[in-house]
Order: structure tokens, then sequence, then C-alpha cells
């Protein structure tokens, strides 16, 4: 009752005479409030007395201690911060402001501040100065019916002769090296081979209805290298990489039709990109604007990249990201839109639900990691991970459905062609372990 009786006198002596209110009654009643752990008048009378230009140390404690108890690191950060401006001596403190930032997204911030404390601290709170962070394993297969559903179809009438190549299943696997080199600089390394298998299908309807049916597989190799810098909240990120895919074509040589002589050939293309991120953590929310060149598909690709990480609650709770990408070369001009959604479970369980729609060709995101280096274009998916996280080790379980689209030709001569497009769908089921050092 003496609280809430204060705090009606407190309001009332505000809305009457702002200039009465005193920084000892917002001391005295902030401090009976935090007595009592009744966070909410903290939060009210604290918010007050700031927009009345009241401010002093414990206030600042008192607030970054309600707004930690309300699961909103956010604010209880920005509080914290502004106390331990004044005072960086006590140790409880600190601590408090190293959670606060950890649960906020702000990791950088936690190493900074936790390198200048004591070594007894640091080692409550677990923190270490081992260059090697951790290091990821990613598997999965992508499973299509692509080739199933052409290798009985007749798709050469009403022409007479057709050729296209129908890409069927895909296993791969990455590996991803992260090193923090400072608590202000993180590099990360990421190693990722994927194979694919695929069939030719030659038809002909002359002389005799005939069919050739070649099956093969393609090979994909990847390295990406990137270096994040952050400073006063502020996050530069420099990424390269480097592509290699290997695949073989085969051609019918003229006369048609079949038989004829059959010309393979092996193609291996190498290319690479180069990348640069500018991000900063405001209250909340995290706006990125990156830019990316490539020779993928032996085409000069630039990418320009917008996004919006936002924690709406001030913590880890409920996040979102919302990108828009424009992906131009000297053929076309492709927007790209994207999301993701992640919720908290439990304790130790995240959801993430993402997707996106566009053509994803010559696409690259993450500074190149997030590389869209296929054979058929990309125009939509959608999926989810199922994300474990331990002290030591973490553990996603992913699925994603993805649209591609391919192409097939027929012909009546040599000079006379008809391109076919169709869709079809991957459904990708992968898994990933984090080992954390």
């Amino acid at each position: 009752m003496r609280t809430l009786f204060l705090t009606i006198v407190f309001f009332f002596v505000c809305k009457s005479n702002a200039q009465n209110v005193t920084a000892d009654q917002v001391d005295a009643l902030t401090y009976d409030a935090y007595l009592k752990s009744d966070f909410k008048t903290i939060k009210e009378i604290g918010t007050k007395a700031l927009h009345d230009n009241i401010d002093f140390y414990l206030l600042r404690y008192r607030l970054g201690i309600a707004y930690y108890n309300s699961h909103n690191y956010e604010m209880a950060a920005t509080h914290f911060e502004k106390a331990y401006a004044t005072d960086a001596s006590d140790m409880a403190l600190a601590e408090y402001l190293y959670y606060a930032y950890l649960f906020s997204n702000q990791k950088a911030s936690a190493l900074v501040l936790a390198q200048k404390l004591p070594q007894e601290l640091q080692d409550k709170m677990g923190y270490k100065t081992s260059i090697f962070e951790s290091i990821s394993l990613e598997a999965g297969m992508l499973n299509t019916n692509n080739y199933s559903a052409f290798k009985y179809k007749n798709i050469s009438a009403p022409y007479t002769n057709s050729q296209g190549t129908f890409y069927n299943d895909v296993q791969f696997a990455n590996l991803t090296f992260i090193s923090q080199l400072n608590p202000k600089l993180r590099w990360t390394n990421y190693v990722s081979f994927a194979t694919n298998s695929y069939h030719e299908l030659i038809q002909t309807t002359l002389p005799n209805n005939s069919k050739l049916d070649i099956s093969d597989s393609s090979s994909y190799y990847q390295w990406n290298s990137v270096l994040q810098y952050t400073y006063n909240k502020w996050n530069i990120a420099i990424g390269t990489g480097g592509y290699y895919s290997s695949y073989i074509t085969y051609t019918i040589a003229p006369p048609f039709p079949i038989p004829n002589t059959i010309i393979t050939q092996k193609t291996t293309n190498s290319n690479y990109s180069g990348s640069i991120a500018i991000g900063r953590h405001f209250h909340y929310m995290e706006p990125t604007i990156a830019f990316s060149y490539s020779n993928l598909s032996e085409t000069k690709n630039y990418i320009s990249e917008a996004g919006l990480t936002y924690f709406p609650f001030g913590n880890l709770a409920f996040y979102g990201n919302t990108k828009i990408a424009l992906v131009s070369n000297e053929f076309e001009n492709n927007t790209i839109y994207s999301q993701l959604i992640g919720v908290k479970l439990s304790e130790k369980i995240w959801l993430e639900g993402y997707g996106a729609t566009g053509n994803h060709q010559n696409y690259l995101a993450e500074g190149g990691i997030l590389s869209f280096n296929t054979p058929n274009k990309i125009n939509w998916y959608a999926g989810s991970n199922l994300n474990f996280y331990f002290k030591k080790v973490d553990f996603s379980l992913g699925y994603i459905l993805q649209q591609r689209e391919g192409t097939y030709s027929n012909t009546l001569n040599p000079t006379t062609v008809q391109t076919n497009q169709f869709t079809y769908t991957y459904n990708l089921i992968k898994t990933k372990i984090t080992w954390k050092f």
C-alpha cells in the first residue's frame, strides 16, 4: 500500500508541477519498489523521471534490473550501460550487463566487456579467450521426382527430336570453422561439397521411335572466408569466395536424326565472389546493407541487399529477419524477398520458419556463404529448423521444400528449336551439429 500511495502522490505532483519532483523522491519510490520486487512500478516511475530529466546511477541500476527480470534484455542493457559508465567497480552490475548483451544478440559487446573483467568473474561467467569458437558439420539430401516424371514420357511430340537434362537427387556436406580472433574480430571459413545426379534424355521419332538415356553426375565445391569487425555497435563484414563445378554435356552431331554421333564434353567452371556488409545494432533491431559481386554462370553479377533483423520483445525468445535483394547481370534483373521467424519453444529448443521467393540464380547472401549456384534456377523455397542449444554442442534438424525451373528443347532440324519450360520440386532434409569451444 505504501508503494501504491507514494506512486499516486508522485504522478499527481508530476502532473501539477513537474519541477517540484526531486531525485530524492524518485530514489525513495524506486528503492521501495525494488525491495518488493515491484518491477512494473520501477519502470513506470523511472521512465517518467528520465522524461523529466531526472537521472542518477541507482535509478539506472534499478531500471536495468526491472527490465532484466521482465526479460527485456535490450532495455536492460541500455540502463546497465548508463550505470556502468558512472561506476564500473560493481562486479554484480558488470555481470548483469554481460548477460543482457548476450540475451539481446550483442555478443561482440559482451566479449569486449568480459575481456576487461577480473579473472574470477570471467571464470564464473564461463568466458574463455580461446581463438576457436566453433566447428559445424552439416549434411543433407535433396530428393526429387523430376527425372521419373519424364523418363517414360514422349517429350518430342509434335516435333521429331528432343533433348533435355533432368536433374535428380543431390547430396551435400558443409563444414564451418569460426574463430574469434579478438572480441571485436570474427573470422568464418566455410567449405562445401555437393554432387547432383542427372539424366540426359534424347528422343527421336524418325526413322523409328528411339530414345537415349545417359546418366551422369556433376560435382560442386565451394569455399568462403568472411571477416567481421564490430565496433561501438557497428558491424562490418568483408567476404570472398571460390566456386568450382564440373559436369558433362552431350550434343547430337548433325545430320539429324538418331543414330548420330554423340559429342561428349566435360566442362569445368571456376568462379569467385567478393562482398561487403555494413550493419548496426539499434534498440530492438539491426538493419544491414550488403553488396556482392560474382562471375557465377560466367556472367558479371551484381547483388544489392537490404535486411532487417528485429527482436520486438527485447530478447531472443522471438525474432525475425526480412530481406530484399536485387541480382543484376547483362541478361536480367531479379528481385528476391526473404523472411525468417524464430521462436523459443523451451529453455533449450528454438523453432525457425523461413522462406523466399524470386529467381535465385546467382544470388549470394551472408558474404557468399549462402550461394545459389545451381544449374536450374530456384523460384521459391520454404522450410523450418528445429534447433537444440546445449552448453558445448548445438544440434539442428531441418526441412525445405524448394521449387526449381528447368527446360528441354524440341527440334525439326538443327535450325528450328523450341524451348519448353517446366517446374519441379526438391524435398530437402538436413541435419547440423556444432561443437563449441
